[in-house]
């Protein structure tokens, strides 16, 4: 990429505003399910809340898992050309496949244990049911983010966002007709919004296959597909690669999923105002996240073709760019927090505690814009093991003793939980920036 400063403007933009319009596809699913599902009553949105914590954690350590892919996929093409990148999906299709197998196995177990999490009663049944109808989806799931970093590792980013466009429609229409009982079927209430999930997300899988197999574009990166050598020591690598990135990601994610659980302790109102603070923070999320994936495909192509300089000039074009993103997210949250909770939820206590937490979460949004972004930088140099600790020390020793002492110890109760975020974020952004600037400063030398 020549990095002019507008022309570098330009080619961030252009590789992150379709992942950015893929990302408010999935959200859009999920924040849609939640206005559904609080039409349901408060008991229905606290266990889709408790439900979706627990299993969004093991989904994002799985997509952190297939992250990997991308930056091998962009450093052997711009390494050795096209002819490894076949091989490089063929065995990391075998690795996530195994992976997705493992963690529809372990989530079956977990929910044998919703009961022993002090979580309301009423909740644990209908919870329980959603999550087992959820976890049907998990290999597929698995399948598609392969595929989907497979083709952002080429530099596509834009199949992924139509697939799951497509997907959001068939979703919506799901959860209308099981839900409520429309053309003849039952109503299913959250067991229907469930349903809608795996109509959608066998689709995405189904579509991509069709795609990447039908499109004439993929033909160069996928010679030999099908006859590549299934090599042990690199389903191992992606394995081992796979499960640093996943661990880093799901440290990333276990504060806020575990702050819930920790919410949830105090009462069903709390938890379904969390939920709603959560549903609302994945809009700033979307942003860092679709400037991140330009992050990690152009740092991998750099990196690829032996340029470090360059690296550092993608870095500092996507930091100046999110920095303005990141404060605009932050004026929405505080200025719309007395009237975007009414959009999930009609009860007045669900509305006024989450619109004190949309306060805190707009506080927050410049040090997850960063930390995102830098994590992004380094696991496009395939740097993954040292980032993996650094996280887990932000993460999981600083922010979540934090969030316990302010909300149990100070007696801050709820709101308690959020003062962590804020700290442990800002830490978490330092930590990855001193990193990329070191592995990045090693290579210029």
């Amino acid at each position: 990429m020549n990095l002019k400063r507008k022309n570098s403007y330009q080619a961030v933009l252009n590789m992150a505003f379709p992942v950015m319009l893929a990302q408010l596809g999935q959200i859009s699913v999920g924040v849609i399910d939640n206005i559904m599902i609080g039409q349901l009553g408060t008991v229905e949105l606290a266990a889709a809340s408790f439900a979706n914590n627990i299993y969004n954690l093991a989904i994002i350590f799985g997509m952190g898992f297939t992250f990997i892919i991308t930056p091998l996929i962009g450093m052997a093409i711009k390494k050795r050309g096209s002819g490894k990148s076949a091989a490089l999906l063929e065995n990391g299709l075998i690795a996530n496949i195994i992976l997705g197998a493992v963690l529809t196995f372990f989530l079956m177990l977990l929910s044998l244990f919703f009961g022993h999490m002090g979580q309301a009663k009423e909740i644990v049944k209908p919870a329980s049911h959603y999550f087992w109808l959820l976890n049907i989806t998990t290999l597929p799931l698995m399948m598609f983010y392969t595929f989907k970093q497979f083709a952002e590792g080429t530099g596509d980013t834009k199949t992924g966002m139509t697939i799951v466009l497509m997907a959001n429609v068939i979703n919506i229409i799901g959860n209308y007709t099981f839900m409520f009982g429309k053309l003849g079927f039952e109503p299913l209430g959250l067991n229907g919004a469930a349903i809608g999930t795996i109509m959608a997300r066998v689709f995405m899988v189904v579509a991509f296959v069709f795609v990447i197999k039908f499109q004439n574009r993929y033909n160069q990166f996928l010679k030999g597909y099908g006859r590549a050598v299934i090599s042990k020591s690199q389903v191992v690598f992606i394995l081992k690669k796979g499960f640093q990135v996943g661990v880093q990601m799901v440290t990333e994610a276990s504060s806020f999923c575990l702050a819930g659980v920790m919410i949830g302790w105090m009462g069903k109102i709390g938890l379904a105002a969390y939920q709603v603070a959560m549903s609302l923070s994945t809009l700033g999320f979307m942003v860092y996240q679709g400037m991140g994936a330009a992050t990690t495909i152009l740092v991998s192509h750099s990196w690829g073709e032996k340029l470090p300089d360059q690296v550092r000039k993608v870095a500092g074009t996507v930091t100046r760019l999110i920095v303005p993103m990141a404060l605009v997210m932050t004026l929405f949250f505080i200025v719309g927090r007395n009237w975007l909770p009414t959009i999930f939820s009609s009860d007045q206590e669900v509305r006024q505690m989450a619109g004190v937490f949309l306060i805190i979460l707009g506080l927050y949004q410049l040090p997850d814009a960063l930390q995102i972004i830098y994590s992004a930088a380094v696991r496009g140099v395939a740097d993954v093991k040292v980032p993996m600790y650094l996280t887990i020390i932000s993460q999981i020793i600083i922010t979540l003793p934090a969030s316990y002492m302010f909300a149990f110890i100070f007696q801050y109760h709820q709101i308690g939980i959020w003062f962590g975020f804020p700290l442990g974020l800002t830490i978490s952004f330092v930590f990855l920036y001193l990193r990329f600037r070191k592995v990045t400063k090693i290579q210029v030398r």
